[in-house]
C-alpha cells in the first residue's frame, strides 16, 4: 500500500478511484490502494525518489488533539479492515489498544496516555463520530483511579458477556428454529389471502385494544390481508376475534422482539411469495391511523420501489447537542447507523423473489438485546435493500425539512420548537432548557434561523418519528404516532397527550383514552 503523504498518479485515476468519504481521518490511502489493486491497477514504490514528511506539525500537539487523532486512527482502521473482509477487526483491534494501554509509558507521558486511550475509545466505539477535538467528552490530563476502576470493569463486564455475545451471533437462531419454533400456535381466520400481505406484530399485555383492531380496518381497507403475529399467547375471546378479521394468526414465543415476529411471519407467507405483489411489517410501537390523515401502505405503493418505508432515521450526519446551530443537512443513506423505521416497511415483488432476501431471513440472527435489534434488524435490512442495489424510499421525505420549517410561519416554528419530544434524555433536556427560553423566531432572521437549525439537529439526532410528531401531522398527515414518548418522560407524555387532543375524532379519542391509561400506569399526574 502506498503512503498517503506522496502518491504521484494518473489525474483519471484519482477521478476513478476517489479517497472514501466515510473515512474522516487515517487508513484512506490504505483503502484506496486496495480498491486500486483490487481493479487490476498496479502500485509502485520509487526508493530513490525523496518527499520530506514534517510529522506532527499539520495540527497542533496537545493532549487534546493528540487524542482526537488517536480516536480516528482506531475508528478508521476498524471500518478499512471491515470494508475489506479482513478476519475479526474489532477483536483485533481492541486487543491491539489494551496491549497499548498496559504500557508504562501512561505513567510518564501525558500524551503517550492520550494516544493510547484515543485509540481505546476508537476501536470500542467507532460508531461514534467527531469532527473536532472539542466535541469529545472532557479529557483530564490524569486518570483518576475511579476512571481506572471504572475501565477495568468494563472490560470485565465485556469478557464475561462474549458466552452470551457467541451464543447470540451462532446458536440462538439455530436453537428457535429446533427448539421453540415447536411452541409457535398457527391459526387460520376468515379473511381470504390476496396478493397482497400486511404482517401486524402486536405485544398485547393489556390484552387485545382498540387501537389494535382499528389497526386492522386500516389495512383490510387498503386491499391487504393482515397476517397478525403475536409474541404474547392471545385470550380466547382475542383470537376468535383476530381469526375473523385476519387471513392468519401467529402465536409464537417473545423470542428476537419485532424482528423475531417479521420473521416467523415472512416464513409463514414464504410458500406463497411468487404470488405476492406487496409484503408489508408493520407493528404495534405507533399508533395508527392518526385521523386526517392519507392510507399509507396505498401511499407506500405510489413510490413504486422495491423498498419502502414511512420515514428513516440517521440519514443526516449529527452534531453535539449544544452545537446545533453547525448542522449540515446532508441526506446520506451510505451513514453507517441509517436505516427506514423498522415499524411500517413496504416490499415490492422484485426483492420479495430475491433468494438472497429469503437468506436474509434464514440467517438473521435473533438477540435478547434490543440495540442489536436495530443494528441487525432495521439496520441490517435497510442495508441489504441498499447494497444489493434494489430501489428505495420514504413517504415522507426528510431531506425536504429544511424546506418546509422554512415555508412555516414564525409561530409556528416556535411552537414545534417548545413541543419537541426528545425522549427524555437529560443531557438534550439541559441544552433545551437553556436554550429555548432565549430563542423567538419573530425577533429577528437570525434567531428564526437559529430555531430552524435547532429543530434540524435534535431531528437528526433522535429522528424525526419522535421529535417533531406534530410537525409531521400538520405538514404531511403522517399517519403513525410513536407510543414509547408517552411513557417515558412526563414532559414528553404531556406534549403527545396535548397533540391527540388537538388532532380529536373518534380515532384520536381511542388513542387518547390508551394514552392516558399509560400515563396513569406511570404515574405522570395531567397538567
Amino acid at each position: 500500500m502506498l503512503a498517503g503523504s506522496a502518491i504521484f498518479g494518473d489525474r483519471n485515476l484519482f477521478l476513478r478511484y476517489q479517497f472514501d468519504p466515510r473515512i474522516f481521518m487515517y487508513h484512506e490511502d490504505d483503502d484506496w490502494s486496495l480498491r486500486v489493486r483490487e481493479a487490476g491497477g498496479k502500485l509502485f514504490f520509487i526508493p530513490n525518489a525523496i518527499v520530506k514528511h514534517l510529522g506532527g506539525h499539520s495540527s497542533g500537539r496537545s493532549s487534546d488533539i493528540v487524542r482526537f487523532k488517536a480516536f480516528h486512527l482506531g475508528k478508521s482502521r476498524i471500518f478499512a479492515l471491515k470494508k475489506h473482509k479482513r478476519p475479526f477487526p474489532r477483536t483485533r483491534s481492541v486487543a491491539l489498544a489494551l496491549l497499548n494501554l498496559l504500557s508504562p509509558e501512561n505513567f510518564f507521558s501525558a500524551k503517550r496516555r492520550a494516544k493510547n486511550f484515543g485509540f481505546f475509545e476508537g476501536v470500542r466505539q467507532p460508531r461514534k463520530h467527531y469532527d473536532h477535538p472539542y466535541e469529545m467528552p472532557a479529557w483530564m490530563s490524569g486518570v483518576p483511579l475511579w476512571k481506572l476502576k471504572r475501565e477495568l470493569a468494563r472490560l470485565v463486564r465485556q469478557f464475561l458477556s462474549v458466552p452470551r455475545a457467541l451464543y447470540d451471533m451462532y446458536f440462538i437462531t439455530p436453537v428457535y428454529d429446533l427448539v421453540h419454533k415447536r411452541k409457535i400456535v398457527q391459526n387460520e381466520g376468515q379473511i381470504p389471502a390476496t396478493d397482497r400481505v400486511a404482517i401486524y406484530l402486536i405485544f398485547p399485555k393489556r390484552g387485545l385494544l382498540e387501537s389494535h383492531k382499528r389497526s386492522l380496518d386500516y389495512i383490510r381497507e387498503a386491499g391487504y390481508a393482515p397476517l397478525v403475529v403475536s409474541n404474547l399467547p392471545l385470550e380466547s375471546g382475542d383470537l376468535e376475534y383476530l381469526k375473523e378479521n385476519s387471513f392468519r394468526v401467529i402465536e409464537r414465543p417473545n423470542v428476537g422482539y419485532d424482528f423475531g415476529g417479521y420473521r416467523d411471519g415472512f416464513f409463514s407467507v414464504l410458500p406463497q411469495i411468487e404470488k405476492l405483489e406487496r409484503l408489508v411489517f408493520l407493528n404495534d410501537s405507533s399508533w395508527f391511523p392518526v385521523p386526517g390523515t392519507k392510507n399509507w401502505l396505498l401511499e407506500a405503493e405510489k413510490l413504486d420501489v422495491d423498498y419502502a418505508g414511512a420515514a428513516t432515521s440517521f440519514g443526516i450526519r449529527r452534531v453535539p447537542r449544544d452545537r446545533y446551530q453547525s448542522i449540515q443537512w446532508e441526506y446520506d443513506t451510505s451513514l453507517s447507523e441509517f436505516h427506514y423505521c423498522s415499524y411500517a416497511l413496504s416490499l415490492g415483488p422484485r426483492i420479495l423473489r430475491d433468494q438472497k432476501y429469503h437468506n436474509f431471513w434464514k440467517r438473521y440472527a435473533l438477540t435478547a438485546k434490543k440495540n442489536k435489534v436495530v443494528r441487525f434488524g432495521e439496520m441490517g435490512m435497510s442495508r441489504f435493500a441498499i447494497d444489493n442495489g434494489f430501489t428505495h424510499g420514504a413517504t415522507y421525505d426528510i431531506a425536504s425539512l429544511p424546506e418546509k420549517l422554512s415555508e412555516c410561519s414564525d409561530e409556528e416554528l416556535n411552537h414545534y420548537a417548545k413541543n419537541m419530544v426528545f425522549l427524555g434524555e437529560w443531557i438534550m433536556k439541559e441544552v433545551l432548557d437553556s436554550t429555548l427560553p432565549l430563542l423567538d423566531a419573530s425577533r429577528s432572521p437570525a434567531d428564526r434561523e437559529e430555531v430552524i437549525r435547532l429543530l434540524m439537529a435534535t431531528a437528526a439526532r433522535f429522528g424525526i418519528s419522535y421529535v417533531l410528531p406534530e410537525f409531521l401531522w400538520d405538514k404531511h398527515k403522517f399517519p403513525f404516532l410513536k407510543k414509547s414518548p408517552v411513557s417515558i418522560y412526563q414532559g414528553d407524555s404531556d406534549k403527545m397527550f396535548n397533540l391527540i387532543k388537538k388532532i380529536g375524532g373518534p380515532d384520536g379519542e381511542i388513542i387518547e383514552g390508551e394514552m392516558a391509561e399509560i400515563r396513569s400506569s406511570r404515574g405522570f399526574v395531567e397538567n
